[in-house]
């Protein structure tokens, strides 16, 4: 049934309700019968079909008679569908690589050209050969269905999907994911010196990644494909790629090379896809970049295997220079599995392994359009080079260091890990910015209170931030949903406040409306109320939070709670400032990174932060009312005549601001005193 809405440019609810509704223009025109079942689905007669869309004058297509072979199934020719398949997908590319009319050639001129286009056997003549008797009818049905497609390239899309079983598992990666990998490639090949790229294919699984890698190259650089290995699957992506126009081969002896390896799926375990990537790598010497995508399973998290995590290692201290999770989704056959992106280059061998770093980036909530990929591209290729990463303003990925990494054994991407543009300073640097942050805002103002904080380095060892979803399940703070409650019947003089997902975004505190006491208890008996020091926050649209310091309020779901008890050793203003900082990112609350401060300092880094948060407060209130004094003034301009002098520093009132309203109909201009 899909067939023959796309056939009829229709979608496929439509279809249905044309079988069920025969009557057309004032006229029955019964719908076609099936004229076979294939594993209990229906099929259908294409000409009986074409017919009966021109009979009815149903759809949208009015050239359904010449498409109707792109949206048919794949013919039975007499022999397996697997030879016949192979053999038409050998046809086609060499239609595409000379431009001939298969049908008027025969079986033994088909072999000749055949032979003559690829004469080491690479692609093409054994398959062509395989048909025998059938080639000429084979090489006919690929005429008529690069007419009724317009081209080679889209024919061969039609006779990839034709050739799919409907019940076969989709093993391939989504659009989305294939032209990631193929900006990404692309963008590493404009950095080679050469003029000329060889995107290299080691194990026939990479052709949809070199057809978009060659998408985004265009004219920008010459490009070939070298698709390594004898097997079929080597075998079947270079017909595919010759479909798309492809160039195989090298180019030149002095070209850049750029690998690609796709372990999508993962046909092993973690260990023998890793092996699988060092074999590989051994092909490609440092200089030349190789794009990895697999399970971010074996890329990016923290693997179970200690020999598996060994191995990984050896690609961190050498050849890795970036590691990067990508969204849900990319995988279609396997929609919970998610997939990873790696990058290798050269190595840091001048460096110490305190001193190497590598990129880490995590796009879980990334939709990935195409600014996005764009960025993400060409933080991927700073991280290639020292000397861009210095400059580079990172958007997307932040810079790790490998001793870090290797130290804390948790994987190689923090989840929800954000972007940082330099490395992170040592502590006597931040505490020079802190300090220095500090004085600027007790300078604006004499009598601002964080003034009083000091800060000074500490003697305890960092530690990396935990995940909230951690220290909820440990029982280190508990989170409490919030109350459904209409925020159509809130209002502004409520007895009991009601935190809203406007007012946590807002960071407006207490909140603007509420509700009446009795009205509250009444409808709401079991809703929990805010106790002093909760955490109240959203994860969506952006992670936000507020510190109720007075507590008794509601929470309108879905608006949470984060009650941190005393004991807990935990800033409750702190994490507000974690959440509402750039560092959490996500709608997944369990994913953001916590930092855990020295107990003995919470106290300490909770009044700062408190202070903190009280000077934004009134500064936000004092932006609010100049906003409000700049709108009125410059809304004076449409109601009344105004005169306003700014005067020197050295005067502390304005000598001359007159007003007159047009509105009472008094257009005479007050004289200044």
């Amino acid at each position: 049934m899909s067939g023959i809405a796309a056939l009829a440019g229709v979608q496929r609810p439509v279809v249905s309700m044309w079988r069920k509704r025969p009557r057309a223009r004032g006229r029955v025109v019964p719908f076609p019968k099936p004229a076979d079942y294939v594993d209990g689905v229906e099929r259908f007669s294409a000409r009986e079909i074409v017919e009966w869309l021109e009979l009815s004058g149903r759809g949208t297509n009015p050239e359904a008679r010449d498409d109707a072979l792109a949206h048919s199934a794949f013919p039975d020719f007499g022999i397996p569908a697997t030879t016949a398949g192979e053999g038409a997908e050998g046809l086609l590319a060499l239609k595409a690589r000379t431009g001939a009319q298969l049908t008027s050639l025969g079986l033994e001129e088909l072999l000749d050209l055949s032979d003559a286009e690829d004469p080491d056997d690479e692609a093409i003549y054994s398959e062509i050969l395989a048909l025998g008797p059938t080639c000429p009818a084979v090489a006919a049905y690929v005429d008529e269905l690069v007419d009724a497609a317009y081209d080679t390239a889209t024919a061969a899309e039609v006779l990839e999907a034709l050739l799919r079983s409907p019940l076969e598992r989709p093993e391939f990666l989504a659009d989305k994911a294939t032209n990631f990998m193929g900006a990404v490639t692309a963008a590493l090949a404009r950095e080679l010196p050469d003029r000329s790229v060889l995107l290299v294919d080691p194990d026939g699984r990479a052709r949809t990644l070199i057809a978009a890698a060659a998408g985004h190259l265009e004219e920008s650089r010459d490009y070939a494909a070298d698709v390594r290995g004898d097997g079929k699957s080597s075998r079947r992506t270079r017909r595919r790629l010759i479909c798309r126009g492809v160039s195989l081969g090298p180019l030149s002896a002095d070209q850049g090379v750029v690998g690609i390896i796709n372990a999508v799926p993962c046909g092993g375990s973690a260990l023998e896809l890793l092996a699988h990537i060092e074999d590989v790598c051994l092909d490609f010497t440092v200089a030349q970049p190789v794009v990895v995508i697999g399970p971010a399973t074996v890329l990016c998290d923290e693997l179970s295997e200690p020999e598996s995590e060994q191995l990984r290692a050896v690609f961190l201290r050498g050849r890795l220079r970036c590691a990067v999770r990508l969204p849900h989704g990319m995988s279609p056959g396997r929609p919970r599995e998610r997939v990873a992106l790696w990058v290798l280059g050269a190595p840091q061998d001048s460096l110490l392994v305190g001193q190497r770093w590598f990129g880490a980036g995590d796009l879980t909530d990334d939709a990935l359009g195409d600014a996005e990929v764009d960025a993400i591209a060409t933080d991927v290729v700073a991280c290639t080079r020292a000397r861009l990463a210095r400059a580079h303003a990172f958007t997307s990925l932040r810079l790790m260091r490998t001793s870090d990494v290797l130290a804390e054994d948790a994987g190689l991407v923090p989840l929800a890990v954000s972007p940082e543009r330099h490395l992170q300073p040592s502590a006597a640097e931040r505490v020079v910015t802190i300090r220095q942050a500090f004085a600027r805002l007790a300078g604006d103002i004499h009598d601002c209170q964080v003034a009083r904080v000091r800060v000074d380095p500490s003697e305890t060892s960092s530690s990396p931030p935990t995940l909230l979803g951690e220290l909820v399940d440990r029982g280190v703070m508990r989170v409490h949903r919030g109350t459904r409650i209409d925020i159509d019947g809130l209002r502004a003089d409520g007895a009991v406040s009601v935190f809203t997902t406007d007012d946590v975004l807002a960071h407006r505190y207490p909140p603007a409306m509420g509700l009446g006491a009795l009205e509250f208890v009444t409808d709401h008996p079991r809703a929990l109320r805010t106790e002093p020091g909760d955490v109240v926050f959203v994860s969506a649209p952006a992670p936000a939070a507020v510190v109720d310091r007075d507590g008794g309020n509601a929470v309108c779901s879905p608006v949470r709670i984060l009650r941190v008890p005393a004991t807990s050793g935990l800033s409750t203003h702190g994490l507000a400032a974690v959440i509402n900082g750039p560092r959490v990112r996500g709608r997944d609350w369990r994913a953001w990174p916590v930092p855990v401060p020295d107990p003995a300092a919470a106290p300490g880094l909770d009044e700062a932060l408190r202070l903190l948060e009280e000077e934004r407060a009134w500064h936000a209130r004092r932006a609010s009312d100049l906003a409000r004094l700049a709108a009125e003034l410059a809304g004076a301009a449409g109601h009344v005549q105004a005169s306003v002098t700014v005067l020197s520093e050295s005067h502390k009132v304005t000598e001359n601001v007159t007003i007159s309203s047009l509105e009472r109909g008094d257009r005479s201009r007050e004289q200044p005193a």
